[in-house]
């Protein structure tokens, strides 16, 4: 007797017991149904089947789907069963094994195996005809005649799968589905040997000219037919008339064809779907007149007549039917590579807009299989970002300084392309020769990027060759880089200074600009920093003349930016045809700019400096707008509650303003004052009496600091410090903390006192310094040495010649005589009317 056992030693159950099983539901199915006399229903079960573990020979431990053991108590994968539910006949249907599976499963079954084993009727191979109607193991056939998009028969379509496969490139893998089509003998060794093979001609070649003729001409009426019905159609103004129209037409054409082609019936259900509601539509969908149209457009129509469709149904979500088996033809005609790369964007756009995900994911066999005749910047840039991290070794400098450049002229900035490119750098930086490595850094600053690792690389080669780098195009574009992403690295800047000292008598006039304001702008002073400003000094006064107005005006900002009086060229400065030269040679839209910071270099100056008889350039009376950061005006307004109790009130505080001391300009713009109630928005200070009374609240983007975050660059250090020489104690809040502590308002006050705690002090006045007790001297020691701890007082501007002779070396002391230097015979206060004109009243 033979029983369901799972192993030796286990417990036996007999087979009767699913026999019964099988007989109960049979009883219950006629008790439940009142099947005819002629009807032969059948209850149709599938096993469970193997899943192998990706793509190896290992199965997943394998589990019997749970109604198919209840009726069979079959352990096998890949098994069907049908019952006959009149006569309770038990049919097994079990997959037919190759030999070689019983060199590791030992010895194969057969079907008398089978039946005796599991005690049913009849036993069969899943793949075998045996007259009767088997498991339906393939979908329905969806028709039958010749596919002119495809070329191929469409009941091929019939042997249709999806599947899943797992594409890897290099480390990335992933799951997607394809479509997986049986073919045929002919088809396989069509494609094996790479050949078209037809079936013979089976008439001789003597007719094919008569053949040809008469085939053109029943070309011509049958599209003269289709045209008449359209017509025909077009005067349609109901359903009813446009199905009659096809019905006369299928009458009319000889027996196993539709009668007209897919332009009428790309018409015909254009007609339906205009005079038709959405419920009527509904409804229709499921009659065969409708399904006829639609299988005449699915199996004949040209793929750009599909798509067109499709885009029109974007509106008709309702008929899901008929959008699917449009979608599926599209999915077909893919998978037969006989969609071009457009028509694959474009159903892969339509298909999207028709909520059909699923068919969209099997697009990309398709775009893979014509993958060589794509010319889209987008995809090259997809496959570079794939393939440099593996090959980024491999790359020489040229190759490198090519890619970049190409980025640039394309404005594009992939992150894992600069990203290792950037790497490449870092370990190559030893072989990599001077012209090379400015144009990489130059790129990777034309695409605003910049990491650890290309600082990192800058510090090493600045370190290994210093003042033996002989390109001041070099040293230039490292100084560019380091400004544009603000990398305040001690190493490169001090290399830049070293180089700069060594290298000045071969320097061009024109890199003064880029060689000397990163480092104001950084915020940072060299180590050696007295000869680097006295080389600075000699190296601008003996080229004066030589660089451009606008950029001097700029060195004259970081002089200034980084703490230094350089009183030496005021008289320059201040010159009325300074002043003409440099507003005939600014562009317009920069004049505003320039002018502003001309003025600063004034309000500095006075602000600092005890010798300089200012300010001599008129103060605003103007009203004028100053612009203001949105992100700090939003953040200020979020917390003025908590600011306003700070400060005592709201009378107490003031949100936006300029001092009057100070030029309009939005580096002076200060964002909240804490001052004495009553005063508004009119500040009257007495910079030498009233000091640390009134409190200047700065909030401080993260675009103030540098790369780090820790140090504020030099124009925000310069502000706080002009603020603090008016006698202002000055307070500063970060941005970023203030934007994360908004929704929490203890912690928000607790960080307001804490940084209101550490607000600054006044700064002495002008005239006097702090000495090392804390106490105030009032006069400046006029000693070279002075420059590392106190701002250097070069001179007042009347000795000014004879201050810089005083403390230039002595080769240069005949060549920067008074008698050599510069014309005295204007001084600051003459040209007036000049200065007015050109900076306004």
């Amino acid at each position: 007797m033979a029983v369901f056992q799972m192993g030796s030693h286990t417990h036996a159950i007999s087979m009767t017991l699913y026999r019964d099983n099988r007989m109960k539901v049979v009883n219950e199915l006629q008790r439940a149904h009142n099947f005819g006399a002629d009807s032969k229903p059948v209850i149709l079960l599938q096993g469970g089947d193997n899943i192998s573990h990706y793509d190896t020979d290992v199965d997943y431990v394998f589990r019997q789907e749970s109604y198919f053991t209840y009726l069979f108590g079959v352990t096998e994968p890949g098994c069907y069963g049908t019952v006959e539910i009149k006569t309770g006949r038990a049919t097994l249907y079990v997959p037919r094994l190759p030999e070689e599976y019983a060199v590791w499963m030992g010895p194969l079954l057969g079907l008398e195996d089978f039946k005796k084993k599991y005690e049913v009727d009849t036993v069969h191979y899943v793949d075998e005809d045996t007259g009767d109607d088997p498991p339906p193991t393939n979908p329905p056939e969806r028709g039958s005649g010749t596919n002119n998009a495809s070329s191929s028969n469409t009941s091929s379509k019939k042997f249709v799968r999806n599947a899943t496969i797992l594409v890897q490139q290099g480390c990335d893998i992933q799951e997607l589905p394809v479509v997986v089509r049986k073919i045929a003998e002919d088809e396989f060794v069509s494609f094996v040997s790479n050949k078209i093979i037809t079936a013979p001609l089976s008439t001789p070649p003597s007719n094919t000219t008569v053949e040809g003729s008469a085939s053109a001409n029943d070309l011509q009426a049958s599209l003269e037919a289709d045209l008449e019905i359209i017509r025909s159609i077009d005067c349609c103004h109901s359903t009813k008339g446009v199905l009659t129209i096809l019905k006369e037409r299928e009458n009319e054409a000889p027996s196993g064809t539709a009668g007209y082609g897919p332009s009428v019936a790309i018409r015909a259900l254009e007609k339906i779907l205009k005079v038709e509601s959405l419920l009527e539509l509904k409804e229709l969908e499921e009659t065969e007149p409708f399904e006829r149209i639609v299988n005449s457009i699915v199996f004949h129509a040209d793929s750009k007549a599909i798509l067109d469709l499709l885009d029109e149904l974007r509106s008709y979500l309702e008929l899901p039917k008929t959008i699917d088996m449009l979608g599926n033809e599209m999915v077909y005609r893919c998978s037969e590579n006989t969609l071009s790369i457009e028509e694959c964007c474009d159903a892969i756009e339509v298909l999207t807009q028709c909520r059909r995900p699923e068919m969209v994911e099997k697009f990309w066999s398709g775009i893979a299989d014509q993958e060589k005749s794509i010319i889209s910047r987008r995809a090259v840039l997809t496959v570079l970002e794939r393939r440099i991290p593996q090959l980024w070794w491999q790359m020489s400098p040229n190759a490198t300084i090519e890619v970049l450049q190409a980025l640039v002229v394309c404005k594009l900035s992939p992150y894992r392309v600069t990203q290792t490119l950037a790497r490449w750098l870092n370990t190559n930086i030893h072989a990599v020769a001077e012209d090379e490595l400015g144009a990489i850094l130059e790129a990777f600053t034309n695409l605003a990027y910049s990491d650890a690792q290309i600082e990192r690389a800058i510090e090493r080669y600045v370190k290994a060759k210093g003042v033996k780098v002989s390109s001041q195009n070099l040293i230039v574009t490292i100084l560019r880089h380091c400004e544009e992403f603000r990398l305040r690295n001690a190493h490169i800047l001090n290399g830049c200074s070293e180089f700069f000292i060594a290298n000045f008598g071969q320097l061009e006039p024109s890199y003064l600009k880029a060689l000397f304001c990163p480092f104001a702008y950084l915020d940072f002073v060299p180590t050696n920093a007295t000869k680097f400003f006295d080389t600075m000094n000699m190296f601008l006064d003996l080229h004066f003349a030589k660089i451009r107005p606008t950029d001097t005006i700029d060195i004259m900002f970081a002089y200034i930016c980084l703490e230094r009086f350089p009183l030496n060229f005021v008289n320059r400065i201040f010159n009325p045809y300074f002043l003409d030269v440099l507003h005939a040679k600014t562009r317009p839209e920069r004049l505003d700019v320039v002018r502003g910071k001309l003025k600063v270099f004034d309000t500095g100056l006075t602000l600092e400096c005890a010798d300089y008889d200012g300010p001599l350039l008129p103060r605003d009376h103007s009203a004028k707008a100053v612009f203001h950061d949105g992100r700090i005006k939003c953040i200020v307004n979020y917390i003025t509650t908590e600011l306003e109790e700070l400060a005592g009130g709201p009378e107490c505080m003031t949100k936006f303003s300029v001092l009057q001391h100070l030029p309009v300009n939005s580096l002076y713009l200060v964002d909240v004052i804490f001052h004495p109630p009553g005063l508004g928005n009119i500040f009257s200070l007495n910079t030498m009496k009233e000091r640390n009374i009134n409190v200047a609240v700065l909030v401080h983007l993260p675009e103030y600091f540098d790369s780090t975050g820790k140090y504020l660059i030099g124009p925000q250090v310069m502000r706080i410090r002009h603020l603090r020489r008016l006698g202002l104690k000055v307070a500063t809040l970060r941005f970023d903390v203030l934007y994360k502590l908004k929704i929490h308002p203890l912690e928000l006050r607790e960080y307001l006192v804490e940084r209101m705690k550490q607000a600054l002090d006044a700064l002495p006045p002008p005239g006097t310094t702090m000495t090392v007790d804390g106490s105030l001297n009032s006069s400046f020691v006029g000693s070279a040495s002075t420059c590392t701890s106190t701002p250097l007082p070069y001179a007042s501007h009347a000795n000014s010649c004879a201050w810089a002779c005083f403390w230039m070396s002595p080769e240069y002391r005949t060549k920067f005589s008074p008698a050599n230097s510069v014309s005295s015979g204007l001084s600051c206060g003459v040209g007036l009317s000049r200065i007015e004109r050109v900076f306004g009243s």
